[in-house]
């Protein structure tokens, strides 16, 4: 390449670009036509505050449209700035308006949901009538019946509670045309009613056979495997190639339980870490919560909730100087809907969001949707 004429620059003949002091950003630059782009990203896991010796436009990197840069800006951990120069001189920084922050933590009226659901991966299980495991974890099921190396009649016995019968309310398994399913006593229609997340979650009908106190589902199959699936499996232990294309004819996984229903927690809560937490019991199912608690959906009817939930309250202010902060543990994005527009979107920092030309004197109605 350098004998064609090519040239390798070394990080040496790179000339120093001094555009800010604070060396902990990481940086790329662009030259086009009329402008200079200069790139930055926050690598860090702490905030970063920069100053800017050039540039005199950003860009709004989630509409695409330029604003007036003034020459410093705070970085939240991983949150990237676009600077424009045009080499035109910046415009005068306007007088702050001093904004305050309006909170979002309390009671909010729950204006829609997709499914709830709570996961059922401990059974009691019998091979061929035998019992094997008293609440017993699910995955574990298929290995003990695989070293049988025969078909195996399993049965499953899963218990759940219930305060009530929710009107909808479905039993989800994948591949539910292997199995004889009753629930408390009453044989379950193997016809699907829908998907629930992917297609391979299948969703049968429950309601009517669910009743308040302990529920008991029994699920029954004949588990087996082809010979050569069988072959497959004891070369894997040998070889990593035969284990990392492995695959079942059959297969036993967790189950839900998903529909219009709230889902109290009965146990304590045990916090593992910042975001995660465990409890000694199953959730029970209760009627579909009408309020939540914003910054506590797990304890407002919600513990193992993944999908689409909408909020809504009224709020009253003298003062449209206003922003809030779109953030919570668990919340892959929050939008914002103030008077019916909408306001703003969250997928990462940094999270707050200005509503002040949303909103005016007296009632408002905000929405959230998370």
């Amino acid at each position: 390449f350098a004998a064609e004429g090519g040239v390798l620059p070394t990080a040496d003949a790179i000339a120093a670009n001094p555009i800010t002091e604070e060396n902990a950003l990481t940086y790329t630059m662009r030259r086009l036509d009329g402008c200079d782009v200069h790139y930055f990203v926050n690598s860090t896991d702490t905030p970063i505050f920069a100053t800017f010796s050039r540039g005199n436009l950003a860009l709004n990197i989630e509409t695409g449209e330029t604003y007036d840069f003034f020459g410093s800006h705070k970085f939240e951990p991983t949150e990237s700035l676009v600077i424009i120069d045009t080499h035109e001189e910046r415009a005068r920084m306007p007088e702050a308006t001093e904004k305050q922050k309006l909170s979002l933590l309390g009671e909010w009226n729950v204006k829609g949901a997709t499914y709830n659901s709570i996961t059922l991966d401990t059974c009691d299980y019998y091979f061929d009538g035998e019992l094997i495991a008293k609440d017993g974890y699910v995955l574990d099921i298929l290995p003990r019946i695989n070293e049988k190396r025969r078909a195996v009649d399993l049965t499953q016995v899963y218990k759940f509670r219930a305060d009530c019968s929710p009107s909808v309310i479905y039993l989800c398994t994948e591949t539910p045309e292997i199995f004889d399913i009753t629930l408390n006593g009453k044989k379950i229609s193997g016809e699907v009613m829908g998907e629930f997340r992917d297609k391979s979650f299948k969703l049968l009908d429950i309601a009517g056979a669910v009743k308040a106190g302990e529920n008991e589902l029994v699920l029954k199959s004949t588990i087996s495997q082809s010979e050569k699936t069988y072959e497959h499996l004891s070369q894997s232990w040998a070889f990593e190639s035969m284990k990392n294309s492995l695959s079942y004819d059959i297969e036993i996984e967790p189950i839900y339980i998903v529909g219009d229903f709230g889902a109290r927690l009965d146990a304590e809560k045990r916090n593992i870490d910042a975001v995660c937490y465990a409890t000694a019991k199953l959730p029970v199912i209760t009627e579909m919560p009408k309020t939540v608690i914003a910054e506590a959906l797990a304890e407002s009817g919600y513990p193992e909730f993944a999908g689409e939930i909408t909020l809504e309250r009224k709020i009253s202010v003298d003062d449209v100087n206003k922003f809030v902060t779109l953030r919570g543990l668990g919340m892959n994005s929050v939008h914002i809907s103030v008077n019916g527009k909408e306001a703003g979107v969250k997928l990462y920092a940094p999270y707050d969001v200005d509503i002040s030309e949303y909103l005016k004197v007296g009632e408002n109605t905000i929405e959230i949707k998370i």
